[in-house]
């Protein structure tokens, strides 16, 4: 994997092992805790960040910390003792096996549910994690938009988190170049302007959408 191209750089660079090449658990934006295993070797130099951490920690001189930490499954295991009695527990995961028996599970799972539904939705009951179980609503003052329109910039688009997905679960404009999916859909002239928070005094920033692949000639039978 290459470094993102940013014009700030690290003092210290990890090479650390990409998707495919550790072993350990994933969890996706539906609550699912996935089982990722290792089907490559890392090249070079490049370890887990599991053992990154371990080499880090002796490093230190704090590794005594992590002695626990014998393996990514040992180190899950803290993590489901860690999660009990709270609104993500999944302590009645057993272990990797029951995680890859089952293909995924969802939390909340916990010691005392047996045999967890494919498909389940969270506050199905109406109840929710409050004192009494009642929902909550929080809502922000407006804020004054620091932006104003001008004669080349006519139209100001206020948006919450951007992310370029379309398949790819890409969401930096760092790896989009590298997707084939993402550069299809994006136009060769249009850009974005995007402003940092009212928090940060800088200008903004014109973020150039990737050039847009040709698509692929379909031969005529």
């Amino acid at each position: 994997m290459q470094p993102p191209r940013r014009r700030v750089w690290p003092n210290l660079v990890l090479p650390a092992a990409g998707w495919g090449e550790k072993d350990g658990v994933l969890i996706n934006s539906e609550r699912r805790l996935g089982l990722a295993k290792k089907v490559a070797r890392a090249p070079g130099q490049a370890l887990s960040d599991f053992a990154i951490f371990q080499l880090v920690a002796n490093a230190w001189g704090c590794g005594e910390i992590f002695g626990a930490w014998s393996s990514p499954e040992a180190a899950f295991q803290i993590l489901k003792k860690l999660s009990r009695d709270q609104p993500c527990d999944f302590s009645g995961i057993r272990d990797y096996a029951h995680l890859d028996q089952e293909g995924g599970i969802q939390w909340p799972l916990p010691e005392s549910e047996v045999g967890p539904a494919r498909e389940r939705r969270l506050f199905a009951d109406g109840k929710f994690f409050t004192p009494d179980a009642r929902a909550r609503f929080f809502f922000d003052a407006r804020a004054r938009c620091r932006s104003r329109p001008t004669p080349t910039i006519r139209f100001l688009l206020l948006t919450g988190r951007g992310t370029l997905r379309n398949g790819t679960r890409v969401h930096a404009p760092t790896r989009a170049p590298c997707s084939a999916n993402s550069r299809r859909p994006c136009s060769r002239s249009k850009s974005i302007r995007s402003t940092p928070p009212a928090s940060v005094s800088r200008p903004a920033i014109a973020l150039p959408c990737v050039p847009a692949a040709a698509p692929p000639k379909r031969s005529r039978s």
